[in-house]
């Protein structure tokens, strides 16, 4: 893997957002954390993380239909 998580924290209130092309209806998920990662490159930037049914955990920048992130307290 040439890419590594270097720190996570809580992503209290942050929502990634999925377009359905299902039934045209978006998506909003909990994230579970954010994560401080490094490139190959040496490069950093901030990913959220979703923690799936099964237990895993994604990055949901990975999903085709990921749209972004919102900040909702509700």
């Amino acid at each position: 893997m040439s890419e590594k998580i270097l720190q996570i924290i809580p992503a209290s209130g942050w929502y990634a957002k999925f377009s359905n092309s299902n039934d045209g209806e978006d998506g909003l998920f909990p994230l579970a954390c954010w994560a401080l990662c490094q490139n190959e490159d040496g490069e950093t930037y901030v990913a959220g993380i979703d923690a799936t049914p099964d237990g895993t955990t994604t990055f949901v920048e990975d999903a085709e239909n990921f749209e972004g992130y919102i900040f909702k307290i509700f």
